[in-house]
């Protein structure tokens, strides 16, 4: 994290009131492919190829244009006489438009612009493609978040079942009813209940990660220190 270690990081969320609202109704309902990197490039190259199609298009059309020339002439072999500005030196200049109208060009640029065109059909099946596979990841990646947060209650069920097990077993043994071999194997089971809760509690939370990122809302979150 870049940095020192005699700072001391406060975390702003906590584990006792984490929410899924990704699996909220709503949620995901105003998604825009554009917001998913791979698809905005295509869009950007889907553009850049119509444009390609019209720069050629437009070649077709008259063009006009204006030309111009000026300058001075002075007949003469010697460099004297070459620097004498006066009446010997005669000015000429040149000035006029100039209209090029393509006639015919041997269906060259009509070859070009079907070879564009094909580019271009080629980036919109891309884009029909990438539509289908961030469709298909979305669907999978919310069915493995309910799938995980089932998987969540389950384990928290069970580590709350663990957990009175355990005080029982100390309650018993305190009173002299129990062994401290009971106790020993609740404590166990106790800690392996909350080592599975937060198994699937990091699973959960980085299946909310995944699904953010394949709707494209993701953001990262301060830390407060």
């Amino acid at each position: 994290m870049g940095m020192p270690l005699t700072d001391e990081i406060q975390l702003s969320d906590d584990l006792n009131g984490m929410s899924f609202n990704v699996l909220e109704e709503g949620f995901g309902s105003n998604f825009n492919y554009n917001d998913r990197i791979e698809y905005s490039t295509l869009e950007v190259n889907k553009a850049l190829a119509e444009l390609d199609i019209k720069n050629t298009k437009v070649q077709y059309l008259p063009s006009i244009d204006f030309y111009g020339t000026y300058g001075a002439s002075y007949g003469t072999s010697i460099f004297s006489s070459f620097v004498a500005f006066g009446e010997n030196w005669r000015t000429l200049g040149v000035y006029g438009l100039r209209l090029n109208l393509p006639v015919f060009d041997g269906l060259q640029k009509s070859r070009i612009i079907q070879q564009k065109k094909s580019k271009l059909a080629r980036v919109e099946y891309s884009q029909d493609l990438v539509r289908q596979q961030i469709d298909l990841e979305q669907q999978q990646l919310r069915l493995q978040l309910q799938n995980n947060i089932e998987s969540l209650r389950s384990q928290e069920a069970n580590m709350k079942l663990a957990e009175e097990v355990y005080q029982v077993s100390v309650i018993k043994y305190q009173q002299g009813v129990g062994s401290n071999i009971e106790v020993i194997d609740a404590d166990a089971d106790y800690k392996q209940a909350q080592t599975n809760y937060f198994s699937a509690l990091y699973d959960a939370l980085i299946s909310t990660v995944d699904l953010e990122k394949a709707y494209g809302t993701l953001w990262n979150k301060p830390v407060s220190r």
